[in-house]
């Protein structure tokens, strides 16, 4: 397994603390974190030089994708420009939210989308996922939503997103049999009943408010989670997420040393002294 955080987490440590770009991404690197997970705006030469300047190298890129509209193309491969330059492993497929309006058939026009995403990526040597999304109007949000798409796209992979399920008063744990065979990437993220750390808060379907915070600190069963993917021999990349963090840069630190521990032995250790504050 391999370690990786938001880049944009990296951009919000470094305004955070008034430092250079460069000099997060150098802290990030010594912690053990080898990749990172980039927004496609962000993928760009000068985003590329700083990272490699770091030792960092790119996972998964995320892309929004309307397969409702009727300009989409299934043929089109443009999509892939970016990720193919900063050479990505990953491709999040995100559909675009339901709308009131959509048509009958909208799910299946999903995931048709979703194929001929799908084998592109695959073509391009690039994996294609779908994450379970924290919003009840995706088409990625419920588990038997998910399945279906997993069924009918033998191409796709499953990226778990630890953090997510609680939307809808579920634990990963206790999902986790219904995807365990297909999951190739996985954000590390954990959700506490405190706005201690001041983390994007999340309303359940259930009622109750919870927060984001460092992995470890909240209610996401990671131990149990892990030992889970070990005795499948799940062998993914772990990409640290807590957005909405007041110390972002202590909150990743924290995160890599909670999750170390918890990966195989080939993760490399830190290279380096790792600084709270």
């Amino acid at each position: 397994m391999t370690l990786s955080v938001f880049f944009q987490h990296a951009k919000d440590a470094a305004t955070q603390r008034g430092e250079d770009l460069s000099a997060t991404l150098r802290r990030f690197r010594a912690a053990g974190i080898e990749t990172v997970e980039l927004d496609l705006g962000d993928a760009t030469p000068e985003t590329r030089a700083v990272l490699r300047a770091a030792g960092l190298r790119v996972g998964s890129v995320p892309i929004w994708f309307d397969f409702a509209d009727p300009a989409f193309d299934p043929a089109d491969t443009s999509f892939l420009l970016r990720p193919l330059a900063m050479e990505a492993t990953h491709l999040l497929i995100l559909p675009a939210l339901r709308r009131p309006d959509d048509a009958p058939d909208a799910f299946d026009r999903i995931i048709a989308g979703v194929r001929s995403v799908s084998a592109h990526c695959r073509a391009a040597g690039i994996v294609p996922v779908v994450e379970n999304f924290d919003d009840l109007r995706s088409p990625t949000c419920r588990p038997g939503d998910i399945a279906r798409l997993l069924a009918e796209v033998p191409d796709l992979a499953f990226n778990l997103d630890t953090g997510n399920f609680a939307i809808l008063d579920e634990s990963p744990l206790d999902l986790y049999p219904r995807f365990s065979g297909r999951i190739a990437y996985l954000h590390a993220k954990d959700r506490s009943p405190s706005p201690e750390h001041g983390g994007s808060p999340l309303a359940t379907q259930g009622g109750a408010t919870l927060y984001g915070c460092p992995v470890g600190s909240g209610a996401i069963p990671f131990e149990a989670l892990f030992r889970r993917l070990a005795a499948d021999g799940t062998d993914v990349p772990v990409a640290i997420e807590c957005y909405g963090v007041r110390d972002m840069n202590a909150a990743v630190l924290e995160s890599a040393r909670f999750l170390a521990p918890l990966l195989p032995d080939r993760l490399p250790r830190p290279t380096g002294p790792l600084e709270r504050a």
